[in-house]
């Protein structure tokens, strides 16, 4: 009688959840998956750099990623690190403490209450570049744009001595480049008189000009003052 009364209870509970099941399948439509993606599709990964100061661990380097344009009808689980994007109100929400260097993937759920409710609606990925903090040493100052010194490169540097190895390399090789390059001496070019001559009227062409209107302006005048004297 009791084996009985078991398998009835879970025949009916079985039952009900089929029913619900179908209930939810039917309500989660295609127009509402379509509904769903379209509000995905409009949101923004976007990621910052920070550095926070601790007084236990020292300076902690990280990012911030952010998610613009949430709606209550989805939230976002992280899956490497276990947490949750959930809206709370506002429609930027933004978590901390993310690596550089690492691919973060965010599948997007339909939330609780929706007809979709759990219904994977698409998965969007972030590549964080790595944080170099080899940046702000000393044998970088003048090389900033070198891809050792860059704030963020995705080359790898092991230690210490791999960075000071590899950078002095590189400068002995530039001052190697400016011993190598040649020093080219432009040839004398002497002029001859004549050249001299016609060089000295070209650059004062306008003095020279001047004096003959003066001149000319000036022998116009007293030709035509004797002039008028022989007339009367």
């Amino acid at each position: 009688m009791k084996r009985f009364f078991l398998c009835t209870l879970f025949v009916a509970l079985l039952f009900f959840w089929r029913i619900n099941t179908l209930a939810l399948d039917t309500a989660c439509t295609q127009a509402e998956k379509v509904r769903l993606r379209e509000l995905v599709n409009a949101t923004q990964i976007t990621y910052e750099f920070y550095e926070v100061e601790d007084e236990d661990t020292g300076l902690f380097q990280g990012y911030k990623v952010s998610i613009s344009n949430f709606k209550p009808d989805f939230y976002v689980y992280d899956i490497s690190r276990g947490t949750y994007f959930g809206y709370s109100g506002d429609t930027k929400v933004t978590s901390d403490e993310f690596d550089g260097g690492k691919n973060y993937k965010f599948p997007f759920y339909a939330s609780d209450g929706t007809p979709c409710e759990g219904y994977l609606i698409m998965t969007k990925s972030l590549q964080l570049i790595p944080y170099n903090p080899y940046s702000k040493d000393p044998l970088c100052v003048g090389h900033e744009t070198y891809e050792l010194c860059k704030k963020f490169t995705p080359i790898k540097i092991t230690s210490d001595s791999d960075f000071k190895n590899r950078m002095n390399q590189y400068i002995k090789s530039l001052d190697n480049k400016k011993k190598e390059e040649p020093i080219i001496e432009k040839p004398i070019v002497k002029k001859t008189i004549w050249q001299s001559i016609l060089s000295f009227l070209v650059n004062n062409y306008m003095i020279f000009l001047i004096s003959i209107i003066i001149l000319g302006t000036a022998g116009i005048v007293i030709i035509e003052v004797k002039r008028r004297r022989s007339i009367l």
